[in-house]
């Protein structure tokens, strides 16, 4: 269900200007000064804004790491025990997030991996590309609004295997990083066992159910044949990230994209011009949920 116009709106007193990307997901919001430490009262705001847009937006804070970790607080304690991705030279709870020409990526939502997933995700943008590398992301609780009443019924008890051993599967044989990609492929399988989630995952803090699935991950339906597991995974795939539940966003210099990755999955567009590439910081935060399907 689509969240109207007229219900978007900061609460009294308050000093942000909240402007909705689509009529589902996303919204860019002006009065924060991401600099600086922010307030208990500030902190409650943006965190009640993030759960109703999903994925909210700040353009120009040119943090320095340190504010970026104290920023990414006002969402949740730092994630600390995620030391998969390449980590900052000095912050090792920061890690540097790069996308150049030819890499290829999918529909995805960080961590899902894990036995307890991040919570959110504070990307910062560093370098960017004078054209291309914009982001986009799927609103999954409208994913699973949308799903006929029978299909509901069929995957509310199902669990499927998200399997970190397929992060980077769609790298190609060229690219100078493959043997290196493969290897930390197997190292990953080593040091995280296979979990399976509930495929319909319900919110802790607005009680909403989201489809819970990575199309980037997910492998296998547990308890189903693989020909059907496929065909039903295939078939969710396409429900996840339908156009009129995503939004799309365009870096700028020193731009933060903050989302929650219970309700979300996201896709960096592989469109940089040859030669380019962009960087950005994330910080991750963490849960204290693990995924479930039962109130």
């Amino acid at each position: 269900m689509a969240t109207k116009f007229a219900e978007i709106a900061p609460s009294p007193g308050s000093t942000l200007k909240v402007t909705p990307l689509t009529t589902r997901i996303g919204a860019e919001i002006e009065g924060v000064d991401a600099c600086n430490e922010i307030s208990p009262e500030q902190a409650a705001e943006l965190r009640a804004l993030l759960n109703k847009h999903k994925v909210i937006f700040f353009r120009d804070q040119p943090m320095t790491p340190e504010q970026h970790l104290r920023f990414a607080e006002a969402f949740g304690p730092v994630m600390r025990d995620y030391r998969i991705a390449m980590p900052h030279p000095d912050f090792e709870d920061i890690q540097l997030v790069r996308f150049k020409f030819g890499i290829v990526d999918r529909w995805h939502t960080d961590t899902s991996f894990m036995v307890r997933p991040a919570k959110a995700a504070v990307l910062h943008s560093i370098r960017i590309p004078p054209v291309g590398g914009d982001t986009m992301w799927a609103d999954s609780v409208a994913a699973y609004n949308g799903l006929p009443e029978d299909v509901k019924a069929r995957i509310a008890d199902l669990r499927v295997i998200h399997d970190p051993a397929a992060i980077g599967r769609n790298n190609r044989p060229e690219d100078p990083d493959y043997e290196a990609y493969r290897e930390r492929r197997r190292k990953l399988r080593l040091q995280h066992p296979l979990v399976a989630h509930p495929l319909v995952r319900i919110h802790p803090e607005t009680g909403e159910k989201a489809l819970y699935i990575n199309t980037n991950l997910c492998t296998q339906i547990v308890g189903l044949p693989l020909d059907e597991s496929d065909e039903l995974l295939q078939y969710l795939f396409v429900q996840s990230a339908l156009p009129q539940n995503t939004c799309r966003f365009r870096w700028t210099a020193n731009a933060i994209a903050v989302w929650d990755q219970r309700q979300t999955q996201h896709l960096p567009i592989a469109d940089l011009p040859v030669g380019t590439d962009r960087l950005m910081h994330r910080v991750l935060v963490a849960s204290d949920d693990m995924p479930h399907n039962d109130s």
